[in-house]
């Protein structure tokens, strides 16, 4: 069974998928993935089935009608790898994200998380981005996590509500349980890298870009970029812009800015989601609040409180503080990006938000991303990524950023 998120439950078993696809193909798959659409027609396609054979991909849409899903038979299409496709890559980041290029065209962006995948399809992915990694050399650079952070969140909301109304009675084995796992969780010496992260005051304000540079605006994202950057069509969308030099051995330098924010107000878009944020809220705030000193009210303050937990110093026989810092621990566990060497908090007049720095990946790339929350609607979140051989530069470009709303 696989859960896209809590508010669509893509109630397809693996033998069903299976049947469906021998049924088309006349032989059982063993390379499929359920994936989320991120392009044009986002909206209409919850999802595809992206079932990829020896000569031929295809895509097999699963949509959604409020609460129940289907495998739409009549919207199946079939390309072939030669005639068909222009370009194909897969990036491997904390998702996997596959970008599909026509010669017609058309484009397809299908982000597959495969921390929700069993062993096979793990393996599945794997392989198949080998088969594709010299034309995604590129793209395997820039390793995207933001997706990551609502996909998570949404998963643990309801296990949060259910698991800490503690007003319905203690529950002594559950705490032992939850304590266990908790501990278990920490002490293991593969999350430590990501558990380790803790939320550090930003201290490279002072790093400035003095010469050379232009100034760009894209929605509310006002900034300054090298003068010798130039915006990559490949990567150009309605959603967001990238400039480039382009990727050589020595030296690479890209600037992404994501200009339509996510909306994180309700984890959804009905009335039922945004109830139960409020009620998930509610229940937690005043335990952040008193671990952390800040209350819960949006997302920005909720990832804040993410980045500051400190898993040294938990205090296992305290149920509410356990079943906390396990949501905490889940949650960073999925949204810290591989190779994160420091997260700090940032605040200026107009935003709050975080600044992260991954890398420096084997080729000396380094990646700073930026995530803003406006102070006029902190659950709303743009991002800005900068990839730099220079990580001076990195952050110098990145303080440049500005807010603005005229």
């Amino acid at each position: 069974m696989f859960n896209w998120s809590r508010k669509f439950n893509i109630e397809i078993s693996d033998v069903e998928i299976f049947d469906f696809l021998t049924e088309l193909n006349g032989f059982e798959s063993t390379q499929w993935f359920i994936t989320k659409n991120g392009g044009k027609n986002k909206k209409d396609v919850l999802a595809y089935i992206f079932n990829n054979m020896p000569e031929d991909i295809q895509l097999i849409a699963i949509k959604g009608k409020k609460r129940n899903c289907y495998i739409d038979k009549e919207s199946v299409v079939t390309y072939s790898k030669t005639e068909d496709i222009e370009s194909l890559t897969v990036v491997r980041g904390e998702f996997y994200e596959i970008k599909i290029k026509l010669k017609n065209g058309t484009k397809y962006v299908l982000g597959a998380f495969p921390h929700k995948a069993d062993a096979l399809h793990k393996e599945s992915m794997k392989a198949f981005r080998t088969e594709y990694k010299e034309a995604s050399k590129k793209a395997q650079v820039k390793n995207v996590m933001y997706y990551v952070t609502f996909f998570v969140v949404c998963v643990l909301v309801g296990w949060l509500i259910g698991e800490i109304t503690i007003s319905n009675g203690y529950n002594g084995v559950k705490h032992i349980i939850i304590a266990q796992q908790l501990k278990s969780l920490v002490e293991n010496e593969e999350n430590a890298e990501y558990l380790d992260i803790v939320l550090e005051p930003y201290d490279k304000a002072d790093l400035k870009l003095e010469e050379d540079y232009i100034t760009v605006k894209h929605g509310n994202i006002k900034m300054n970029i090298p003068e010798n950057l130039y915006i990559d069509s490949e990567l150009n969308s309605e959603d967001s812009v990238t400039y480039t030099n382009g990727l050589t051995k020595n030296s690479m330098k890209d600037v992404t800015i994501e200009y339509v924010p996510y909306d994180f107000s309700g984890f959804g878009s009905d009335d039922e989601d945004k109830k139960e944020n409020q009620a998930y809220y509610e229940i937690i705030s005043p335990i952040i609040e008193k671990e952390f000193g800040f209350p819960v009210t949006n997302m920005y303050q909720y990832e804040k409180a993410i980045w500051a937990a400190d898993f040294d110093n938990i205090n296992y026989w305290n149920y509410k503080e356990s079943v906390i810092y396990n949501m905490l621990a889940n949650v960073k566990l999925g949204m810290a990006p591989g190779d994160c060497q420091h997260v700090y908090d940032i605040k200026t007049d107009t935003y709050s938000g975080f600044v992260l720095e991954v890398g420096p990946t084997p080729i000396g790339i380094y990646l700073i991303s930026l995530w803003i929350y406006p102070s006029s609607n902190p659950d709303m979140q743009y991002t800005v990524q900068v990839f730099s051989n220079d990580i001076d530069e990195a952050y110098k470009i990145i303080n440049s950023v500005e807010f603005v709303t005229e």
